[in-house]
């Protein structure tokens, strides 16, 4: 398996492990809220169980967890398929540090174009987000 095959394997596992574990944590609480009282009080009106129709939802979803884990898992394997790449971590900062270079790049010839023009005899405002490296740079630096 190559090593895109194998990040693309490991983030589905992620994806459905964590589907597992949602669905087995929302099947937990639905029968930690189940009013078991109601089932077990005396008198006329006897033992009954009275449930929402979220409460049906819930204890269902509980009684049938690890199918609905699995079919949930199926649909999200079949999003993964003929979707892109993602990034790995290397590649997503390489990507920010080549658009941090781009954009001081930018900026620094925006620099440039201001000098030129305050030199000429217009008085420009920079703007207050401007990279300082940009406006610190030394006239050679700009572009």
């Amino acid at each position: 398996m190559n090593l895109l095959a194998k990040m693309k394997s490991a983030r589905s596992g992620a994806a459905k492990a964590a589907v597992a574990q949602s669905v087995l944590a929302s099947a937990e609480r639905a029968v930690e809220g189940l009013n078991l009282a109601s089932l077990m009080r005396p008198g006329r009106r006897g033992p009954a169980l009275m449930l929402s129709d979220q409460e049906t939802a819930a204890l269902a979803l509980a009684a049938n967890a690890e199918g609905v884990a699995a079919l949930i898992s199926s649909r999200l394997a079949q999003a993964y398929r003929g979707q892109p790449e993602a990034m790995t971590a290397a590649e997503q900062r390489a990507a920010l540090d080549r658009l941090d270079g781009e954009i001081l790049d930018a900026e620094l010839a925006e620099e440039g174009v201001v000098r030129e023009l305050e030199r000429a005899g217009f008085e420009i405002l920079r703007r207050p987000d401007a990279d300082p490296r940009a406006l610190l740079a030394h006239d050679s630096e700009l572009k």
